[in-house]
C-alpha cells in the first residue's frame, strides 16, 4: 500500500491511523515491539489496517518489521527525538474540519485542544474562547442531540470545534489533546507566540 496524496506537491502523509501508531508509541516508549492485533485493540482499528500503517512505516524507513512465530512485528528504530523528527515530513495536522458553535450544554464529551489546550501546556494566555476536539462519530452525535449549529466566531457565546481524523481521546491526557498532536495542529499558525509556546511545550517532554 502506499501513502496518502498530500494535497499539496509535497512529500505523501501518512494515514490517520499510521499517524495514531507513530504518536502512540512515541507518547508510550518505542522500545517494545508492536504487533498489528494488540495495536488494533488499543487504537480501535481492524488488524488489517494496523498491517497497513505498519506497511507504511517501513517502507518510509521509520521501522524494522520482523517476524516473531505466526506474528508480524514492528519497532520504531531510533530515539524519539529522531523519529519524531524523521517522521515530520509525513504527518499532518489531525484537524478535518474547525468551526464555532454556541457553548454546548455541559457534557458534551470534547477533549480541550487548539490554543486552550497550549495554554495548559506552556505560558500561553488563554483564548477569548475555547477549543475542543472531537473524533467525526463524536461531532456527529453532538450535532444530533444537541442540533449544534454554526456561528461566527465573533458571537460572544462562540466555542470553536476541531473534528479529528482519529479520534482525540486516544491519547488525551485530563482531557487535554496530547502534545504531540497539539503541535501537528497548531504547528502552521503564524503568531510568534504560538510558535514559541510549540517550542515550550515540546522541551518539556524532556526528549
Amino acid at each position: 500500500p502506499t501513502c496518502t496524496p498530500s494535497r499539496d506537491t509535497g512529500p505523501p502523509t501518512f494515514s490517520p491511523s499510521t499517524q495514531a501508531v507513530v504518536i502512540h508509541a512515541l507518547l508510550r516508549g518505542t522500545e517494545e515491539d508492536l504487533i498489528p492485533l494488540e495495536m488494533a485493540q488499543r487504537l480501535g482499528y481492524s488488524a488489517m489496517t494496523m498491517t497497513r500503517a505498519f506497511d507504511e512505516l517501513e517502507a518510509a524507513n521509520l521501522g524494522a518489521v520482523t517476524t516473531r512465530g505466526r506474528e508480524r512485528c514492528l519497532r520504531l528504530t531510533g530515539r524519539r527525538q529522531e523519529i519524531w523528527s524523521k517522521a515530520q515530513p509525513f504527518l499532518r495536522s489531525p484537524v478535518n474540519k474547525r468551526l464555532f458553535i454556541r457553548r454546548a450544554e455541559t457534557g458534551m464529551g470534547g477533549i480541550r485542544a487548539g490554543l486552550t489546550a497550549l495554554a495548559q501546556y506552556s505560558m500561553l494566555a488563554p483564548p477569548a474562547y475555547s477549543t475542543y476536539a472531537l473524533s467525526r462519530e463524536d461531532w456527529k452525535s453532538l450535532r444530533q442531540r444537541h442540533k449544534a449549529v454554526e456561528v461566527p466566531s465573533q458571537d460572544p457565546d462562540a466555542q470553536e470545534i476541531e473534528v479529528w481524523s482519529y479520534p482525540p481521546a486516544l491519547f488525551a491526557e485530563r482531557d487535554i489533546v496530547d502534545p504531540l498532536s497539539l503541535y501537528l495542529s497548531l504547528k502552521g499558525d503564524g503568531d510568534e507566540r504560538t510558535q514559541a509556546s510549540l517550542d515550550e511545550m515540546m522541551r518539556k517532554l524532556g526528549w
